[in-house]
């Protein structure tokens, strides 16, 4: 073997072992987490409301509360990410500054994020509610939401662009029905992974929709979350709690996975159309 084919084999070596490092710790959190979840996983799935018994109450208040709130969170930092990303990526003299604020906002820690929204949002409506954390998750979403949308119309063609512009028209249709068009995979991709990111906050929903013991009975009221059911079961001494703590885990595992899974899918024809 030449001094060239060795170096190669353990370059493959070295990488193959990054790899399987950085792997198994989710392959050991599936292995723990899969048996201890399927034993509490059909009292879990239930929509009995809590008692004051450990475990009761089951998991599908806090899935179709976690549905509510970061659907409101998507709906509200995916539109306004991709604005911010657009803005980012076409303006020639505030560019740099819309990403510096875009980093910025990225860079906070969620507890920060979910003061934000306690102080925007819960101290005027003197009340914890879906609302409150649909808007802390937007916080979350946007910055992520924006440095995709910004990265990809930066990667478009500068061609493009020009044969959009010498047809004579506007800044903005050229924007909305030529460079987004290009990009759209990849946006939507983005805003899956960012989705994912959001579904499983906590501290910000420790500040603005708290949690409640049954479905929540409208966006102004505090509403159960998967996040927030797993840290109270999660610190209960009681083997019931526990077991419900490891089935909302695996859930929520399963639903991060399965968001990622489509920007993956989504991302590999967008990648594809960029080369």
């Amino acid at each position: 073997m030449s001094a060239r084919q060795a170096k190669e084999v353990v370059f493959r070596v070295v990488c193959t072992g990054g790899f399987l490092v950085a792997v198994a710790p989710l392959v050991a959190l599936v292995a723990y987490a899969v048996p201890r979840a399927i034993d509490g996983l059909g009292p879990a799935l239930s929509f009995a409301r809590a008692t004051s018994a450990p475990g009761t109450g089951g998991i599908s208040h806090a899935l179709l509360g976690s549905v509510v709130v970061v659907g409101i969170g998507t709906a509200i930092g995916v539109p306004l990410g991709i604005l911010a990303g657009v803005f980012a990526a076409e303006s020639r003299r505030l560019g740099r500054a819309a990403r510096l604020a875009v980093d910025l906002l990225a860079s906070l820690p969620p507890v920060v994020i979910g003061l934000l929204a306690y102080v925007a949002v819960v101290l005027p409506l003197r009340r914890h509610s879906a609302l409150a954390g649909g808007v802390a998750l937007a916080l979350v979403i946007l910055p992520l939401v924006a440095r995709g949308t910004d990265a990809l119309l930066r990667m478009v063609p500068a061609s493009l662009r020009d044969v959009a512009i010498s047809l004579g028209l506007p800044r903005w249709r050229v924007v909305l029905f030529a460079l987004l068009p290009a990009v759209s995979r990849g946006v939507v991709a983005t805003a899956a992974v960012a989705t994912s990111r959001a579904l499983g906050e906590t501290a910000p929903l420790l500040y603005t929709s708290f949690h409640a013991a049954t479905v929540p009975s409208g966006l102004l009221s505090p509403t159960p979350t998967l996040p927030i059911t797993i840290w109270l079961a999660a610190t209960s001494p009681h083997d019931p709690a526990r077991a419900m703590a490891w089935a909302a885990a695996l859930l929520l595992l399963v639903l991060a996975l399965g968001f990622h899974a489509l920007a993956w899918v989504l991302r590999g024809p967008a990648a594809k159309g960029t080369r």
